[in-house]
């Protein structure tokens, strides 16, 4: 699942995306700097931006502890279908032979 990183101090997010998703924290891949233990928040899907702090780092991924704990379920709930209007149904005309 790609999510967006805000590192705190940087404008601008980065993607990143993640591999592990529980209720205090989450791994994912991250190629970015040696970031230490910065403050961050990460915009996760269906849940919104969530605070929290670099618990670990190595060559390709980042492990972030969360602030607050989520429920990591209701990121995995996914919208399926469409929402326009179905097609009508097709005329279908009967000759006489």
């Amino acid at each position: 699942m790609l999510a967006k990183l805000r590192i705190d101090g940087d404008p601008e997010p980065v993607t990143i995306r993640i591999r592990d998703l529980s209720a205090g924290g989450l791994r994912a891949q991250f190629a970015g700097p040696r970031l230490g233990r910065v403050r961050l928040a990460v915009e996760i899907r269906n849940i919104g931006w969530v605070e929290g702090s670099v618990a670990w780092q190595n060559d390709a991924h980042i492990g972030i502890c969360f602030d607050t704990p989520i429920n990591p379920e209701v990121s995995r709930i996914s919208v399926t279908g469409s929402f326009a209007a179905p097609a009508p149904p097709l005329r279908v005309v009967q000759r006489r032979l």
